[in-house]
């Protein structure tokens, strides 16, 4: 009985210190090359549109694309009548996903024209608006993870470089674990059926951590953009210019509905939450006076 109980807590001790394990952290990584989908716009720019990265980290990858919102309604190649107003209307398109190391990614659009162009995202490409940005248009990254078999549970994302101010807007899809990573034709006020607005969130001029999903949504794909006015959300006017450089989370343990808000009473890797370690604790709390009752008796 003795042995038993000393075996018992050992066991309760080695479960609540696992339990403090730390959630797992993507750091950007460099992006491979597209050649196969240059695209030449008429400002002469040759824009290596649809690259790609990959971050990796605790078993689970994820892969790293751009998108704006450059295809106006009958318009072939955007810059030839473009217009410098942005527009919610415009759909979404592919766009170059840059890399800058310390500082993590940022966008560069289709619309990319020459300082003091008339038509176009003047100015795109180039500082600030090398950046994730909604200066003249709507920049996104989409995270597509893969190996966290319920989706993962973000929880931060940390800006390694700002520029005037950096609020975000955040979608997650929440239809089941498998989606297209195609966005194209989509708009911000309309992904598609499954996609959800997670919030807007705001920034400040300092680079640093944006909490994010308190709900604890999980998805295995996570749209994360510039400040964009849908939803009804109404932040400041100021520019959002930033770099995303890490993505804070956890792989979620769903067993009955995978990607539902609170889905499961544990996070990543079996972890339990705060209300179970509250109730692991008073469990502890009882067997240490069980054991204490049997030293006692003997």
């Amino acid at each position: 009985m003795r042995s038993f109980g000393r075996t018992t807590l050992f066991a309760a001790v080695t479960l609540m210190f696992a339990a403090s394990a730390q959630a797992t952290v993507w750091t950007s990584t460099g992006v491979t090359s597209n050649p196969a989908a240059n695209h030449l716009n008429s400002a002469g720019h040759s824009i290596d549109i649809g690259n790609t990265s990959t971050m990796s980290a605790d078993g689970i990858s994820v892969s790293v694309t751009a998108w704006s919102n450059t295809n106006q309604t009958g318009v072939v190649n955007e810059t030839s009548v473009g217009t410098s107003t942005n527009s919610l209307a415009y759909t979404l398109e592919s766009a170059y996903l840059g890399h800058w190391s310390g500082s993590g990614y940022g966008v560069t659009n289709r619309d990319r024209t020459n300082d003091g162009a008339s038509t176009g995202d003047e100015g795109e490409g180039v500082s600030p608006e090398h950046a994730l940005d909604n200066e003249d248009r709507y920049d996104s990254l989409l995270f597509s993870f893969s190996g966290a078999a319920n989706g993962v549970i973000l929880s931060s994302v940390f800006k390694g470089w700002v520029q005037t101010d950096s609020d975000i807007s955040v979608w997650a899809y929440t239809d089941g674990v498998t989606t297209s990573t195609d966005l194209t034709g989509a708009t911000y006020s309309n992904l598609g059926s499954g996609w959800e607005l997670v919030g807007h969130y705001s920034g400040t001029s300092s680079t640093g951590t944006v909490n994010i999903n308190s709900s604890g949504l999980s998805s295995s794909y996570w749209l994360i953009g510039a400040y964009t006015p849908v939803g009804g959300a109404s932040f400041t006017t100021n520019n959002d210019h930033m770099k995303i450089l890490k993505l804070t989370g956890t792989a979620a343990n769903c067993t009955t509905t995978p990607n539902a808000p609170g889905c499961s009473t544990t996070t990543g890797n079996g972890i339990p939450e705060p209300s179970s370690l509250a109730l692991l604790g008073l469990g502890l709390l009882g067997l240490l006076k069980m054991r204490r009752r049997e030293n006692a008796a003997n």
